[in-house]
């Protein structure tokens, strides 16, 4: 099982993201990248696409920072069923 990193679930966003990669940075919550509604929805698809984690509200919430929703994400990567 390959464990992602927190810096690397953030530097896959920037990628996916290329508009708002000069924003995203680890300590940043989210309330500071100044995202409008397209921009919330682009992001939160970005990372079910990319990750197959969907986010729930309570991990999405204004003062979140990157580096705790990328946590979030490397743990939920963690607990889903490795496919073969």
């Amino acid at each position: 099982m390959t464990i992602i990193t927190e810096q690397e679930v953030i530097e896959r966003l920037k990628l996916c993201l290329p508009r708002l990669a000069h924003q995203m940075e680890p300590d940043k919550a989210i309330y500071q990248l100044a995202l409008d509604s397209m921009d919330t929805v682009e992001l939160l698809c970005v990372i079910h696409e990319e990750f197959g984690v969907p986010i729930r509200e309570e991990n999405f919430l204004p003062q979140t920072r990157l580096c705790d929703l990328a946590r979030h994400i490397q743990t939920q990567l963690q607990l889903q069923p490795q496919l073969i």
